[in-house]
């Protein structure tokens, strides 16, 4: 049996937290009634719940609003001649709303009011149309959606020519830090989607397949019964619901649909705004250096550690005679001294920069991932971009793994495209291993630290590896 609580909650559930659900009824894609039936017990049921099935006549007989309950009469053993509450029936927007908790309704016409205020940033798209961003609208505070309101008109196409970063903008009244926040760029770009500010070449950065929907969708995934909303009521919200009810009706929606919208990740986002603005990116892909020679220190003016973007690395030349590749972060601050090497860490799969042609003429190059699947892809890849002659690993063989498997793990998501004309029969063999295994991570942090220190002596040679 459904109770009024229950009906109410399911009516705030399905009408109003599902935001699919009320897009589609503000743009009247939802027909009405609603129905709810409130899944009355068998007489048999009744006789073994009558307390409950009490409770239940009552509830619906002292509900605030009886004229969406609908009744009917039957004659049980139990009680004869009943007039049975049964069903839930809502045929418009006024009883809906008249049911919906005012909170709801409040929210409701805050999203209405903020979709009509877009559309008149630009005047090139109907209101009808911001609908489809509630989602995302729903995100910022007021205050931060007052904020993209007024930055909006000021964002033009090459206004950065290409010469500054974006947070040089000239934009008046508004941080430019403001455009670094991950919803209101999200926002921004859908925005000049609808306005059709956006062309098909600033768009071309989208990827339907892969586009990632970056914004949570609530109970989507339940069957609900389709309404439709011409938003008018006698609540507390009466007078500013009706006055948005008027635009409503007065506005054409017949050519509007509501196929789930594909929402840009932020990752495309940024690059579409970026793109748009003709702004300079910040660099990124830093990758981390340690000098593991101290006669090495002079040609990096003192420095010992320090941080430089792939594109750097990828046409400086390293000073030393002998590389060590780094997977993780903390394993390449705990390296010890090498003689005429120089260690690039913390770079993960971030490899583009191992094409550069001066890496192939170091005498050597090691390297040295996780114990896993990720971790021996991109061995196979690092080996591609260098040569495999050129490459060897270290800590990447089943000695280490058996000896280490105290520390193993389950891999969280293994991946199976690893081009195998890479990896060494050793390395393949270390590969198998790990596959046939549910414990197949061991993370190269937790390899013991003697161990590690002994291997580096015999990779490099006793006389070439101080303390």
């Amino acid at each position: 049996m459904l109770f009024p609580k229950d009906v109410i909650d399911k009516l705030v559930k399905q009408e109003f937290q599902n935001k699919n659900n009320l897009i589609k009824r503000l743009i009247k894609e939802r027909p009405y009634p609603i129905k709810i039936n409130f899944k009355l017990p068998s007489e048999k049921n009744q006789l073994l719940e009558l307390t409950t099935y009490t409770k239940f006549l009552n509830e619906w007989n002292e509900f605030k609003f009886q004229h969406l309950v609908r009744r009917k009469n039957a004659s049980y053993k139990v009680m004869k001649n009943e007039n049975i509450p049964y069903e839930f029936v809502i045929n418009n927007d006024k009883e809906l709303l008249e049911c919906l908790p005012t909170s709801c309704g409040n929210e409701i016409l805050k999203l209405v009011k903020r979709a009509i205020d877009l559309s008149k940033v630009f005047n090139n798209a109907s209101y009808n149309e911001y609908y489809k961003l509630l989602k995302e609208i729903q995100k910022l505070s007021d205050t931060d959606f007052e904020k993209v309101l007024q930055i909006l008109p000021q964002l033009k196409r090459n206004m950065g020519q290409g010469k500054t970063y974006l947070r040089a903008l000239p934009l008046v009244g508004v941080d430019t830090k403001f455009l670094e926040i991950n919803e209101v760029v999200i926002l921004i770009i859908e925005v000049l989607k609808v306005a059709k500010i956006l062309t098909s070449s600033d768009l071309e950065l989208l990827d339907n397949k892969n586009t990632l929907d970056v914004i949570d969708n609530i109970n989507d995934m339940e069957q609900t019964v389709p309404i439709s909303l011409n938003i008018t009521t006698t609540s507390a919200n009466a007078t500013n619901i009706e006055k948005v009810n008027n635009n409503l009706e007065n506005n054409d929606t017949s050519n509007i649909t509501t196929e789930k919208n594909t929402t840009v990740n932020i990752s495309q986002a940024n690059n579409i705004l970026y793109n748009f603005l003709n702004v300079l990116h910040k660099p990124k892909g830093f990758i981390n250096i340690r000098i593991l020679d101290n006669n090495l220190y002079e040609y990096f003016y003192g420095l010992s550690t320090f941080k430089i973007t792939q594109e750097e690395l990828a046409n400086i030349n390293l000073p030393s005679v002998n590389i060590l590749v780094v997977e993780n972060e903390q394993s390449g601050y705990m390296l010890p001294n090498l003689k005429n090497t120089i260690a690039i860490f913390g770079c993960g799969n971030n490899l583009a920069w191992s094409r550069a042609n001066w890496l192939k003429e170091k005498k050597k190059i090691y390297y040295w991932g996780d114990l896993d699947s990720w971790g021996f892809r991109m061995l196979a890849n690092f080996r591609m971009n260098v040569g495999f002659e050129k490459v060897k690993s270290i800590f990447m063989d089943l000695t280490t793994i058996q000896k280490h498997e105290f520390a193993a793990v389950t891999e969280e998501s293994s991946i199976t495209t690893i081009d195998l004309n890479f990896l060494t029969s050793s390395e393949q063999e270390a590969l198998d291993y790990l596959r046939t295994h549910t414990l197949n991570r061991i993370e190269q942090e937790k390899l013991i630290g003697d161990y590690v220190y002994n291997n580096l002596l015999l990779a490099f040679s006793e006389q070439d590896i101080t303390k």
